[in-house]
């Protein structure tokens, strides 16, 4: 009898995990992609046809006839050396790490990260990427800005009252401070993710003369969504009063990254198991409030800087989200800036592209897929990036 009873709990197993097979992860999983998923020849399932029929349905969802361009990347070359520099800011010092030599740098591209990360988790592949297509060749630096207490080891702030008075406004004079601190004069494209795409704005509206292109990804203009508010409480809750860091992390995880890439992909795997120590969120805190509690950019007069800046806008909705609520408002957000820029101020130089199948941290998740338009977004606006 028990031999029979094993066996069913056997089938109901592998019917199950055929079921879920896109929640399902292991060593040998297979390897989700939007354009053609692909899976490993080791797989132990059995039932191959049913298995053919659930990766057809799959690339059905997620699959494009027309897939984009991509640069031909045939090795993965390491960074270069970057050294760090610490610029004093107010209220609170300022980390940036510089890739290249800024002395005889045709261009500079500055990168500004989203809330509850740094320049490590949101830019490294993308960067990895350019660089090994030899698009940072040529005279082009890179500053990875990271706001205050977000660098990696980064010690406790000092004073948490003088952190709650921080805001986006005050992110964007700490950059111009970083950027006349650094003797920056050539042309800068700025790349910024949420919360960073925001900032990049405030200094662009501030300083037009200084940028010669801005990249941004799920970009945002006005006040926060409802919905978006709701999640970032929920988070900000659970890191305090309730102290509860762990599941803030995971929570931030899956609002930051689609399932898929939680699933297969070792990156966003190591940023929800990171940051278990209480005094690496606390300095994250400050962030989180200045962007839930954002005011909108400015009046149309404000906006009016930035219709001399090309701009390349991309946006993605799918990320796996805090549990009961909607996670539609990046791509909410986006439409709303494409739309005002182009009907207030008359924007004519902006280009949107909408990434399916993808969570909001898009540099991670779709590096290879986003790095063709960038290449020729910045040839387009007289730079040139790479060989």
């Amino acid at each position: 009898m028990w031999l029979i009873l094993a066996s069913i709990d056997r089938a109901h197993a592998l019917s199950a995990a055929i079921r879920h097979q896109d929640e399902w992860v292991g060593e040998r999983a297979h390897v989700f992609h939007p354009l053609g998923a692909t899976r490993t020849r080791d797989m132990r399932f059995p039932f191959r046809e049913e298995l053919d029929k659930k990766w057809k349905r799959h690339n059905e969802k997620w699959g494009s006839s027309t897939p984009s361009p991509k640069l031909n990347i045939e090795v993965a070359m390491p960074l270069p050396e970057g050294s760090v520099r610490l610029i004093p800011t107010e209220p609170f010092p300022t980390m940036v790490t510089i890739i290249g030599d800024l002395s005889s740098a045709r261009t500079v591209l500055i990168t500004y990260h989203d809330i509850g990360m740094n320049h490590r988790w949101c830019f490294s592949r993308l960067l990895h990427c350019m660089h090994s297509a030899g698009m940072l060749d040529g005279g082009v630096a890179v500053v990875n800005v990271d706001a205050p207490g977000h660098e990696d080891g980064a010690a406790a702030l000092p004073g948490v009252e003088m952190a709650s008075g921080l805001n986006l406004e005050s992110c964007a004079t700490q950059l111009q401070t970083v950027v006349n601190a650094l003797g920056i004069s050539v042309p800068l494209v700025g790349m910024g993710i949420g919360a960073g795409a925001n900032v990049l704005l405030r200094f662009t509206c501030d300083c037009p003369s200084k940028m010669a292109g801005l990249i941004l990804m799920n970009p945002s203009l006005g006040y926060p969504s409802r919905c978006e508010r709701v999640s970032l409480s929920l988070v900000r809750s659970l890191m305090s009063p309730f102290a509860m860091v762990g599941s803030s992390v995971s929570t931030m995880a899956r609002i930051h990254f689609s399932q898929r890439a939680l699933a297969c992909k070792s990156l966003p795997r190591s940023y929800a198991r990171c940051y278990r120590q209480p005094v690496e969120w606390r300095n994250k805190q400050w962030f989180i409030d200045a962007f839930r509690s954002r005011d909108t950019i400015g009046p149309t007069s404000r906006l009016e800087a930035l219709k001399a800046v090309p701009m390349l806008c991309f946006s993605a909705c799918e990320s796996a989200g805090a549990d009961f609520i909607s996670n539609d408002y990046t791509e909410e957000d986006c439409a709303a800036l494409v739309m005002e820029l182009r009907m207030e101020v008359a924007h004519t130089r902006l280009s949107h592209m909408r990434i399916k199948g993808c969570g909001a941290q898009l540099a991670e998740e779709r590096a290879e897929e986003i790095l063709q338009p960038i290449k020729l977004f910045t040839q387009g606006i007289g730079l040139n990036f790479g060989r």
